[in-house]
């Protein structure tokens, strides 16, 4: 458990603008992470899933806080509880995401935009950053750890080894 605390927490600390481009189907860890993104574009095509539940799991990533705080509490839970799939449209509606672009224009879109941050000021980007992460970051380390713990019970327990039954033995 210890990999996966460092892992989540290496978002939470990170001191440079963090950009996710999704271009497909974000799940687990990669859906949940994101919302410790500064920026999020995402084609069209893009899903965004977290299939805890049906897996007998908790939340990770920090999205038992992060998910309520950005979408509000009734989509998280949607999409946490029930394992509900967003849509590209559906997660730049609830605020998850910065900006949808057409499959067909992503690369060039996304392109245009990233090539835009080397203009910014550095050390003003860099504060901000600080600023803006500063009121939540030991909150999202104590939600981080509390998920941790809990991920621990629930990997030994009867759900869990169920569902990966299920799952490996789906042909």
């Amino acid at each position: 458990m210890f990999v996966l605390r460092k892992f989540v927490s290496a978002f939470i600390d990170h001191p440079k603008l963090l950009v996710g481009l999704v271009h497909g189907p974000c799940i687990g860890i990669a859906f949940t992470t994101m919302a410790l993104y500064d920026v999020v574009y995402a084609s069209d095509q893009a899903t965004f899933h977290a299939p805890f539940t049906s897996l007998g799991l908790t939340p990770e990533g920090t999205s038992s806080y992060s998910f309520p705080k950005v979408m509000g509490p009734a989509k998280a839970n949607e999409v946490l509880l029930l394992g509900k799939k967003l849509s590209a449209a559906e997660a730049l509606e609830c605020g998850f995401v910065t900006e949808v672009f057409p499959a067909d224009t992503f690369e060039v879109e996304t392109k245009r935009r990233l090539e835009l941050l080397p203009k910014l000021a550095p050390i003003s980007l860099k504060e901000s950053k600080i600023l803006i992460r500063s009121l939540d970051q030991a909150k999202l380390h104590k939600v981080n750890d509390l998920e941790c713990k809990r991920l621990i019970g629930m990997w030994q327990g009867d759900e869990c080894l169920s569902a990966a039954a299920k799952f490996l033995s789906r042909k």
